[in-house]
Formats: structure tokens, sequence, C-alpha cells
């Protein structure tokens, strides 16, 4: 149960792709008139190479992934109920957030732990957050809890274009059209290709297996992520999908990824899935099925 913990490194994973623009991309930063801007409401952009170019926070990357994740839980009959990622008190607090009855706040007493003023060491501290600590804030983080998985930013591999596109606000209330309310996003158009990167320290297979969920649910459409979504924006779709693991126990790429605790199990790596992508994408699908197995029998705060 150790890989709960962040006091030695396990294996790290680390999953690149490209990200093909199926519909345009809107990342925006808020609402900013200028006298020479076409639009009011820019994409968000940042300097490279003296090219200053839209990117996909990996802040942005992060928010897909942990919402989604929320979203399958119910569906593979995760063992208990995920917290939202948002704060909150009480019983929707986030777990580490929360008090434990002769504990205090769970954060709290496992800090106390880890400083030796309380007895058990990192064993209890591991045992503490298996048990007390939903899924997804062992994998995303929480507010003291650090995250598992890290996003880069995302950033055009290429050339791109912008778009603007003049539109209607709606009223809430009608469903109809809001009168004298025009707005002119700008946004990426399709096609344009990005890059994507992401690495998860000492994920058993099952959190692996979830991630894979995700990226299974992106691939068939049905998350999109950035703005208007809801009127033809961000669908997405990873191409040249490569997945590099270094296991630190063996000192390079495992032949095969071990269970890391008991709920967990091994799940085999065919082919070099760091150089190909269709032994990427089957080692996704390993990885998926132990997840969808394990899922059921995961602890966690009632």
């Amino acid at each position: 149960m150790e890989w709960v913990l962040h006091d030695r490194l396990l294996r790290a994973a680390v999953l690149r792709a490209h990200v093909k623009l199926l519909e345009p991309l809107r990342i925006g930063t808020g609402r900013a008139i200028t006298l020479t801007s076409p639009t009011d409401l820019p994409v968000l952009k940042m300097k490279i190479e003296g090219k200053v170019v839209p990117v996909i926070p990996g802040s942005s990357w992060k928010g897909v992934f942990r919402s989604t994740a929320y979203l399958l839980a119910p569906l593979r009959h995760l063992g208990h109920k995920p917290c939202t990622g948002l704060a909150g008190k009480g019983e929707s607090a986030l777990c580490f957030d929360r008090e434990v009855e002769g504990m205090g706040k769970l954060s709290e007493f496992i800090d106390r732990i880890e400083q030796g003023e309380e007895p058990g060491g990192r064993e209890l501290a591991a045992k503490i957050i298996m048990e007390r600590a939903c899924l997804l804030c062992k994998i995303f983080g929480s507010v003291s809890y650090a995250s598992h998985v890290s996003f880069a930013n995302s950033i055009p591999l290429g050339e791109f274009k912008i778009g603007y596109r003049t539109m209607v606000a709606l009223d809430r209330r009608t469903g109809t059209v809001a009168h004298g309310k025009l707005f002119t996003p700008e946004y990426v158009e399709p096609g344009a290709t990005f890059s994507f990167e992401l690495r998860a320290d000492n994920l058993p297979n099952y959190a692996l297996g979830l991630l894979a969920d995700i990226i299974e649910e992106i691939q068939a459409g049905r998350i999109r992520i950035g703005g208007f979504k809801s009127r033809g924006f961000g669908r997405i779709s990873l191409t040249n999908i490569t997945i590099d693991i270094y296991d630190f126990a063996v000192g390079g790429r495992p032949e095969e990824l071990k269970a890391l605790d008991k709920f967990d199990e091994d799940a085999k790596i065919r082919g070099e899935p760091w150089s190909k992508h269709e032994d990427a994408i089957q080692l996704l699908s390993n990885l998926r099925e132990v997840w969808i197995k394990v899922a059921p029998k995961l602890p966690g705060p009632s």
C-alpha cells in the first residue's frame, strides 16, 4: 500500500500523444475588449520561442480527467463514493479535509504520523489513506495531498489557424435568443495538432486503468475539452500514443506491470508501447480490464 505515500519512487509511467482537433477548440481567458482585436473572448496563448501560440494548459487536462473519472466511477461500480474534487464542508468535504473520529482532520492526523507525533509510522499512514481517502483523491490529489498524476501544457505541433464566430446568447429561462447580446469568441480551427503528455508516478494498475478508461471515452467522442461543447466545439482524437514505463525496482522498463497492492492485479506488456501506437493501445486495454474488474473491491470512505 506504500504507493499512496510520496516518500519514494516505485515506478513512473509517461504517456505521450498527438491531439488532433476534430472540431473547433476554445480554451479561453475570459472577456477582453480591445480596439484592435476582432474578438472580445480570446483563447489562452503563450509565447514559445518568440512566437505566440494557443495552448491547452495542463490544468485543463487534469480537470477533464478528474471530472470524467467522477462520472465513470458509478458505471464501474466503484466500492465507495468518490469526492467531486470541489471543496466543501461535512460530507461534501474532500477526503483529507474531513473530520475522522478520534483523529481530527485526516490530513492533520497524517502529518502528525509523518512527524513522529503519532505511533505507527509510514505503514499506518498508508493504511489510513487507503481506507479513508477516495480513489480520485488518491490519484489526482487534494488540497493537502499531492497528486500522483501531472499534465504538461499542450502546444501546437506545426501550423494552426485561429477562427472567429459571432454568436448570440440564449435566454436560460425561455430557451430563445437573448436580443442584443452578441459575442465573438476566438477559437483554434479543426485540423491543428497539439502535443500531449501525462505522467503518473507510483499508480497501481487499476488506477492506470481508470486513466485508460478516460482516454477511451475521449477517443469515442463522448468527452470533449474546452468551452462551447454544446455548440459543436471540443471533440479531439489522440494519435501516435506511446507509453514509457520505468520500474525503479528492476532499474528499467519492466516486462510486466506487477500489482502494487492487495487489490491490484498484474498487467501484461505486449511489444514496445514506448515506441508503437498499437502496442500502447493494447497496454491501455489490458490496464482498463484490470480497472473494471478491481473497481468494485476498492476501499475508501463510506
